[in-house]
């Protein structure tokens, strides 16, 4: 995840790029007894934010970040998996960070559009997705100025999909519970676990 930050009109502002790539398997009873697989690239995901209020003496931040997810992840419409959604994705968050001392509480509400995607499955159907509507939280402590720990929660809803014109009933509404260790072993460098 290489990141750049510059600052827009006196504002920090910063760039990122997330390129994911993994190996994905389901196989089982729930799959008829077999076994499907993909593996390579994902779609690469560029961010551009800004923060608005960034007031390192009150510990207090509010930031906007745009997502924009490129169909560029290894994709075949006759595959049952797939590393790429061959569909653009348009995200829009905010960010708000409190801190207390060594304590801090991080708000991220977000919304995510989907383009269709026009071939999907092997009679290249289109497939159209709702909007995704999500909440991250997370309490934060920093044990020193290089180790961090935090309880995070995060929660979606929606993305129901429809293929040529047939309503999936596959929307998600989900919620995570996730303990996280953050080590910073140089400057401009942070490990999350």
């Amino acid at each position: 995840r290489p990141v750049y930050y510059t600052a827009l009109a006196s504002m920090p502002a910063t760039i990122q790029a997330l390129i994911p790539f993994g190996d994905i398997t389901v196989d089982g009873t729930s799959v008829g007894n077999k076994s499907f697989s993909s593996s390579g690239l994902a779609d690469p995901t560029i961010l551009a934010g800004i923060w608005p209020i960034s007031n390192p003496e009150t510990k207090t931040w509010l930031g906007i970040t745009e997502w924009f997810k490129m169909p560029l992840g290894e994709y075949d419409n006759k595959r049952v998996l797939n590393m790429g959604a061959n569909q653009w994705a348009f995200k829009s968050e905010i960010g708000f960070v409190k801190g207390w001392g060594d304590f801090y509480l991080e708000l991220s509400p977000y919304i995510e559009f989907y383009t269709d995607n026009s071939d999907a499955g092997a009679a290249s159907a289109t497939l159209e997705k709702d909007p995704t509507y999500a909440m991250e939280t997370h309490l934060s402590y920093d044990i020193s100025k290089t180790v961090l720990v935090s309880l995070d929660h995060y929660y979606k809803k929606g993305g129901e999909t429809t293929v040529a014109n047939t309503a999936m009933n596959d929307e998600a509404e989900t919620h995570a519970l996730q303990f996280t260790l953050g080590v910073t072993p140089a400057p401009k460098q942070r490990l999350l676990l």
